[in-house]
């Protein structure tokens, strides 16, 4: 990928200003250079580039995990929607390009799946899976945890995964979990407030006295309400599926998807895919025993971006 067309791409790299940044940076260090950009969106060999000096900036981020579906259950028991699942973790190194082999191996995780609908009466819903670990120069990110599927009791949520998230020379955090199903309201994924992949929406449920809800949105980004970027939308009562991570309008940080909205006459809402990179998928909606419940979402794939600097 051209570097015009990465600066084009909302995708590509989460700050096109810092790219910019380096590249005048660069110039006057060198007098003349520009920057290497690879961008991996599947398995693939990085290959060292003629005239590579300095430190290379990687950018790792794992597969953010699959969200449950709803549980599907007669009148007078409760129906929780599927647990969202976990935001991936996600690693940024400055490595010495000295240090780095002529070609090095890149893997990127794929998104979890989301559970499917349940179509048999009386029966919970179906659990998502774990989000897939990428990897590049003995550097990890390892996938977000899935969302369970929703029960009588509960819809649990893909957690949060100690040390999984390393910006950089600060100290490792955790990556976010998704948002528990409900049998009611859905919940939202766990904020972030540093641009980290977030957890998908819990599904919206129905109480043992048959009350239809709206999903939740998936987890944000920003650290006031003024200032944030919603995850997908939840949907609608009624039915109302979730909306994918990538609608919220800043596609490179991971926004969990929205989950789906619980119904009296109709199907349960399905839940939307987590957004790129890394974000969990929403959790499905809870179900009337004469109805399917919905599907959890998927997690959106990984990535990996390595930006060198190359002189001319």
């Amino acid at each position: 990928m051209s570097l015009d067309t990465l600066n084009n791409d909302d995708s590509g790299l989460e700050a096109r200003t810092k790219i910019n940044a380096a590249i005048a940076a660069v110039n006057a260090s060198s007098g003349s250079g520009r920057l290497d950009i690879q961008i991996y969106n599947s398995n693939g060999t990085w290959t060292k580039p003629a005239g590579a000096f300095g430190s290379a900036e990687v950018r790792i981020y794992g597969g953010g995990g699959g969200a449950g579906s709803g549980a599907r259950f007669p009148t007078g028991n409760n129906r929780y929607g599927g647990g969202g699942g976990g935001g991936a973790g996600v690693v940024k190194m400055h490595l010495a390009v000295a240090n780095l082999g002529s070609s090095e191996t890149v893997v990127v995780g794929a998104g979890g799946a989301g559970g499917a609908s349940v179509t048999t009466s009386t029966t919970a819903g179906r659990n998502g899976s774990d989000g897939g670990a990428s990897s590049f120069a003995g550097l990890t990110a390892v996938g977000g945890k899935a969302g369970l599927g929703g029960t009588l009791s509960s819809g649990t949520a893909g957690a949060a995964v100690a040390g999984a998230c390393q910006i950089y020379n600060t100290v490792a955090v955790p990556s976010l979990a998704g948002g528990a199903g409900s049998v009611g309201f859905g919940s939202v994924g766990a904020t972030s407030t540093s641009r980290l992949p977030t957890g998908g929406a819990g599904g919206a449920g129905m109480s043992a006295t048959d009350a239809a809800a709206q999903g939740a949105y998936g987890g944000a980004q920003g650290s006031t309400p003024v200032g944030q970027f919603l995850g997908g939308l939840g949907g609608t009562s009624g039915g109302g599926n979730g909306a994918s991570g990538n609608t919220a309008g800043r596609n490179d940080c991971g926004f969990g998807g929205g989950s789906g909205g619980s119904s009296l006459t109709g199907p349960g809402g399905n839940g939307g895919s987590g957004g790129n990179y890394g974000g969990g998928g929403g959790g499905g909606a809870g179900s009337l025993d004469a109805y399917a419940s919905g599907a959890g979402g998927s997690g959106s794939a990984g990535c990996v971006i390595v930006i060198t600097p190359v002189s001319t």
